[in-house]
């Protein structure tokens, strides 16, 4: 009798394989895994778009005309009188001011610059080292202000940018 309940407790024991999982299981697994995916990506979206809508628009109008700035323009070597596009560098990626575009920008109407840099519904203030363009924001509801290092004939000096609303 010993050796037939052996037997029983084997077969018994071949049916029951431990570490399986039931296909069920995965499913449930799987799924899972992706609302949590979709709970994370929208949760980043929303949090971005709040981060953004916090960064006003004169912010984000005065550092894409400061970024304006800080290029050679187009053409290269534009002049008050053949621009498409306002820069004051000499190159890309460059810090280095050209006097002439500065002496440049001060023959072209204030109202074409802020066309140009697309500061449109709002002034501007543009000092470079000594040389200044546009209206100082005396009254200004709103105002910022980006500096940018920079270096004018072999001088380090500041490009100080000013986007402002004023009373309307």
């Amino acid at each position: 009798m010993m050796i037939n309940l052996s037997i029983l407790i084997r077969k018994q024991s071949v049916g029951c394989r431990k570490g399986q999982f039931f296909s069920y299981d995965a499913i449930v697994a799987g799924l899972m895994f992706i609302l949590l995916l979709t709970l994370l990506y929208t949760y980043w979206n929303s949090l971005r778009s709040t981060i953004s809508v916090r960064i006003d628009d004169v912010t984000r109008i005065a550092m894409d005309a400061s970024n304006l700035l800080m290029t050679p323009g187009f053409p290269i070597n534009w002049d008050s009188s053949n621009y498409n596009q306002i820069g004051l560098t000499s190159s890309y990626n460059s810090i280095c001011i050209e006097q002439t575009k500065i002496n440049s920008l001060n023959e072209i109407p204030y109202e074409t610059i802020k066309q140009k840099l697309a500061i449109a519904p709002y002034d501007f203030y543009l000092q470079i080292g000594d040389e200044t363009v546009g209206f100082p924001p005396d009254n200004a509801l709103s105002k910022v202000t980006i500096n940018r290092p920079i270096l004018l004939n072999d001088k380090l000096v500041n490009l100080s940018l000013t986007v402002w609303s004023g009373l309307s």
